[in-house]
């Protein structure tokens, strides 16, 4: 039997290179259409990027590419050479994805639609390079370095990063600037939940019942979903117990719901969010 230790790493899809691009390149529109003339700043190294533009002038692609090529370094010394690799297509789009953009003009002066809209596509272009499996370095980079080392929650990191780097907004853009830029900064990982996990939410239930043949009747021909039947046991009777699993659609539950009063109003049910199912009867296969 050959060990996990000893297989290779599954190869990259040449797509998921173009997918990291792609994602750079919806960043960069956000930064020029919405937030960075708008004086929103949504955190990161864009956010650190739209501060200095506005106190001294500088470039944001000199400043971003300035930020990650020096934490891409960082990254090489300290984590392992795989790791490193993901940020590096990233770290090198993203500024050149700044420049390109440049020349396109803002397409809204309203601050709340700035940060509602940017923060949306922000959370789009992440989402996208995050499915692809890549980075686009900086402070998420700094943020693992920081975990390896002390342990630290990333995402904690990273919103202290991002907190910092929203604070630091506030002399010059103003205390409404910056809620704006922490509305901003919620729509965008609301949609980088939307992109990694899609729209289509299903449940899972979990049934106790001591009907288990009429319950699973109804399931299998009047909901017409399969389910999977688990062997348990009462913690206080001790008793065996049979544990019907199913998993079905959002709009699917309430006439489950329905069908488990019908046939055991007694029966113990459990639902819980699925963020994504694969496989017949749903969005794909695995």
């Amino acid at each position: 039997m050959t060990s996990l230790a000893r297989r290779k790493p599954r190869p990259k899809n040449p797509w998921e290179y173009a997918y990291t691009v792609l994602g750079c390149f919806v960043l960069a529109l956000a930064f020029r259409m919405f937030t960075n003339a708008n004086g929103i700043v949504p955190g990161g190294v864009v956010g650190v990027s739209t501060v200095l533009n506005k106190q001294f002038g500088w470039d944001p692609a000199i400043v971003q590419a300035a930020i990650n090529l020096p934490t891409l370094a960082l990254g090489f010394l300290f984590l392992t050479r795989r790791d490193a690799m993901k940020s590096v297509l990233g770290s090198i789009a993203m500024p050149l994805a700044i420049f390109a953009t440049k020349d396109v003009k803002l397409i809204t002066h309203d601050p709340m639609m700035a940060a509602l809209f940017g923060g949306a596509m922000y959370g789009v272009g992440l989402g996208i390079i995050l499915r692809s499996g890549g980075t686009v370095g900086g402070f998420s980079l700094l943020a693992t370095v920081f975990h390896k080392f002390l342990s630290f929650p990333i995402p904690a990191i990273v919103f202290l990063f991002d907190a910092i780097t929203i604070v630091c907004g506030v002399p010059i853009f103003g205390a409404d600037k910056a809620l704006l830029g922490l509305l901003g900064s919620f729509v965008m990982r609301q949609c980088i939940t939307w992109v990694l996990t899609g729209f289509r939410r299903s449940a899972i239930a979990y049934i106790i019942t001591d009907k288990r043949d009429e319950m699973r009747e109804k399931i299998l021909v009047d909901l017409d979903r399969g389910l999977t039947i688990l062997s348990a046991e009462g913690g206080y009777t001790g008793k065996p117990q049979n544990v019907l699993m199913v998993v079905a659609s959002q709009v699917e539950i309430p006439y489950l719901r329905m069908l488990v009063r019908e046939v055991d109003p007694s029966a113990f049910v459990i639902l819980t969010d699925a963020t994504e199912v694969l496989g017949q009867g749903f969005s794909g296969s695995v």
